[in-house]
């Protein structure tokens, strides 16, 4: 009978000095532009396909792709192959692997998930980084079958400029927002569709010229004229990174 290797959760092998070395770490194994990556077993909430469609995430930053809805659920969805330095992964086909970690949810795009492995905590090496400019996403590696493996480091990924953090919603939650649901007013902009809680609007004004105003900044266009007031517009797109 073959013994029991004990395990530890794959997001203490590096910040718990006291792990035992020979502690198996259960990963998941992706690849992503024909490289291989390892994400922690414990920290996968599920995968889904890639849609055909990416939705908006209403931000800006380098590796955020866009988001997708899982039962309801918004999942930011980030694409690191720039950041690793493997150039355009580009859209589908793929994968996105719905990571976990509290209970901030991201989604990972890669182009194939190859199963589980388990790695001994003494064979990951952390990489150490002179001068980095921070947000390293994948901060260690290891050797598998002569082939090197970054374990992708979620929460570095969830502290990049500009990713948005999505709490997950219990289904207890869920039923509870149900009690005194908001009236919302839903609009479009460059094809995203948005929502505003009716309570704040005042009214609309449609076919209303932008007249340029003095001292605007970068998310103000100009102003329009109601009810013989000036009243500011911001530039939304901009503001939610739709102007790309």
């Amino acid at each position: 009978m073959s013994a029991v290797t004990p395990t530890v959760a794959a997001a203490e092998y590096h910040s718990d000095d006291t792990v035992p070395p020979d502690r198996a770490i259960h990963v998941g194994m992706v690849r992503l532009c024909g490289r291989d990556l390892a994400v922690p077993a414990d920290h996968v909430r599920e995968v889904v396909p890639f849609p055909d469609r990416l939705e908006p995430a209403f931000a800006d930053a380098e590796a955020l792709a866009g988001s997708v809805i899982v039962r309801g659920q918004v999942v930011p969805v980030v694409n690191i192959a720039r950041l690793l330095g493997f150039g355009e992964a580009g859209a589908g086909p793929g994968v996105v692997v719905v990571l976990r970690c509290d209970r901030d949810l991201i989604g990972l795009f890669v182009h194939a998930v190859s199963g589980l492995t388990s790695v001994r905590a003494s064979d990951i090496q952390p990489h150490l980084f002179v001068e980095a400019k921070g947000g390293q996403v994948v901060s260690s590696s290891f050797a598998l079958d002569d082939r090197l493996v970054g374990m992708v480091d979620i929460a570095a990924i969830l502290s990049l400029p500009g990713v948005p953090r999505v709490r997950e919603i219990a289904r207890a939650e869920r039923q509870a927002m149900l009690v005194g649901q908001t009236r919302l007013l839903v609009l479009s902009v460059a094809g995203a569709d948005l929502a505003l809680e009716a309570s704040f609007v005042v009214a609309t004004v449609p076919g209303t010229q932008v007249r340029a105003a003095p001292g605007v900044g970068d998310q103000w266009v100009g102003v329009v004229d109601y009810l013989d007031l000036e009243v500011p517009v911001i530039d939304d797109l901009a503001l939610l990174g739709l102007s790309g």
